[in-house]
């Protein structure tokens, strides 16, 4: 039973990489970027994986002038968005401390 479910998530991880765009933003069926990118990084993170570069980098390029997140890159702020950005900022800072994330954070 453990070899069907690890082979199902497998499949799951292989179709959500299918998604990634060059950037590192995630884009499908939803109208978000920010949200299914932060998603990815939880399925990282779930698998004990280091985040992606490109992941952490399009967010760290995409934060709104407030310093909050939309939910694509065309939206306004949203409150929601950015505490999953937060989430996944605060991880990636744990892994790769560094001046960037740090002040991305301070500007939430």
């Amino acid at each position: 039973m453990m070899k069907k479910i690890e082979q199902s998530i497998q499949r799951g991880v292989k179709s959500l990489l299918g998604l990634q765009a060059e950037d590192g933003r995630f884009e499908g069926w939803l109208s978000s970027n920010t949200y299914p990118t932060c998603a990815y990084g939880l399925v990282q993170l779930a698998a004990g994986e280091r985040l992606d570069d490109a992941l952490v980098n399009w967010l760290l390029g995409h934060q709104n002038d407030d310093g909050m997140y939309g939910l694509d890159v065309s939206d306004g702020s949203d409150r929601e968005a950015t505490l999953f950005a937060r989430l996944i900022l605060k991880q990636a800072y744990k892994q790769r401390a560094n001046s960037s994330i740090e002040n991305a954070l301070q500007r939430i």
